[in-house]
């Protein structure tokens, strides 16, 4: 083959060969590609506390923004620009699509009175980062702006984290191949050690929390896909008696809620 022609040794070494990190590559995108078409669930990406910065890096606010599934999408927060005070301001969706996120932004000027000042357009870009841009429209400027992820962000619930106690009692389970087995883990993250499998035919699972938490409210308000969405963004600790697993923590993306 080539490699046994040295003249093709002489400029290219095999030290370079970077084919397997390029395979790796390819199955991280098809496993975040679920068809919306960049991400497994681009609304629990999104759903985090954002530093709004101008395009000299100068603070220009907070952001909390939350999404789930098809339905429920919006965020609240403070607005700090020059020569004004800060105000505080609601989100809401005015549409998406694969490369784009549209909020409406609202000023909020009571408990009850919201006044319309804007939009927020957030460009999503190829594959989930910590820092994204986007065009923030205000009484007719507009300004290019960067959002830099802070950290999560539980949605709209602003109370304790409340266990998945949902009408769904059981999960039966998805993405699992044929003839396969899913570890189950002590803790939410891949490296933690393995406490049990679970059979691609169990369906008794039953939730007790997730890391991260989600909301029960917004998870019964989402449609089948939302819930999905939701769960695909967390870890969740489950029972199972057919598989004799107690409190054991398995990804959420391959859960599948049982209708009654």
């Amino acid at each position: 083959g080539l490699f046994a022609t040295r003249s093709f040794l002489t400029n290219f070494s095999p030290g370079l060969d970077r084919r397997a990190e390029a395979h790796n590559s390819s199955s991280i995108s098809d496993q975040l590609d679920n068809g919306f078409g960049k991400y497994e669930s681009v609304g629990q990406y999104l759903t985090a506390v954002w530093q709004l910065q101008g395009p000299e890096k100068e603070y220009l606010g907070e952001l909390r923004l939350f999404g789930t599934g098809t339905a429920v999408w919006g965020g609240n927060g403070e607005l700090d620009l020059d020569q004004q005070p800060t105000i505080s301001v609601s989100l809401s969706d005015e549409g998406r699509n694969e490369e784009r996120v549209t909020f409406s932004v609202s000023r909020v000027e009571t408990s009850t009175l919201e006044k319309p000042v804007g939009e927020l357009i957030v460009f999503l870009p190829p594959m989930p980062r910590n820092e994204i841009v986007g065009q923030l429209i205000l009484d007719g400027v507009e300004n290019r702006v960067v959002l830099q992820r802070l950290g999560s962000y539980e949605g709209e619930y602003e109370g304790d984290s409340i266990e998945l106690e949902i009408e769904e009692t059981t999960f039966a389970l998805r993405n699992v191949p044929s003839g396969r087995t899913l570890v189950v883990r002590l803790s939410p993250n891949r490296s933690s050690q393995p406490i049990g499998q679970l059979s691609t035919t169990a369906n008794d699972l039953r939730i007790l929390s997730c890391d991260p938490s989600i909301d029960r409210d917004r998870y019964k308000a989402a449609s089948f896909e939302g819930k999905l969405e939701l769960l695909g963004g967390a870890w969740c600790q489950i029972n199972s008696v057919q598989a004799g697993v107690q409190n054991g923590f398995i990804l959420g993306r391959y859960l599948l809620p049982k209708t009654q």
